[in-house]
């Protein structure tokens, strides 16, 4: 059962339209997940780059044989098993760090973000009405 069961139209000009469709794509959302956030209070990061799924796997495989090696050192005890559970903690919390900051969306300061829009509105309106006025 879908969970967004409510519809709402939108009508929007052509400079709003292409630029919702644009900041959408730069995120590798499709438009209406890209409003959902926004309504939400939250500003969708731009896609990660392609490089950046190509570190996150090479990082994900230094984790898995840290922890195979920390293994290890607890079974044997050949090693320093409290060392290696720490390099192993900070491992993961930098991890999820670069997770983070590169795929979640921010919270926004919605008043701030209105005024920006009102002020966007406002330069587009004038760029318009001189655009107008240079045609006649």
């Amino acid at each position: 059962m879908r969970y967004c069961n409510k519809t709402f139209h939108i009508r929007l000009s052509e400079k709003e339209y292409v630029r919702l469709c644009k900041h959408a794509e730069k995120a590798g959302l499709p438009r209406t997940t890209y409003i959902r956030f926004m309504i939400n209070g939250c500003q969708p990061k731009e896609k990660p780059p392609a490089d950046f799924w190509e570190f996150k796997k090479e990082l994900h495989a230094l984790g898995n044989n840290l922890n195979q090696i920390t293994r290890l050192a607890h079974r044997f005890g050949s090693i320093q098993a409290t060392k290696l559970d720490d390099a192993l903690k900070q491992y993961y919390a930098f991890a999820l760090e670069v997770s983070r900051k590169m795929k979640l969306p921010e919270k926004v300061n919605i008043p701030a973000t209105l005024e920006q829009g009102r002020r966007i509105a406002e330069n587009d309106s004038t760029e318009s009405q001189q655009e107008r006025g240079q045609a006649r």
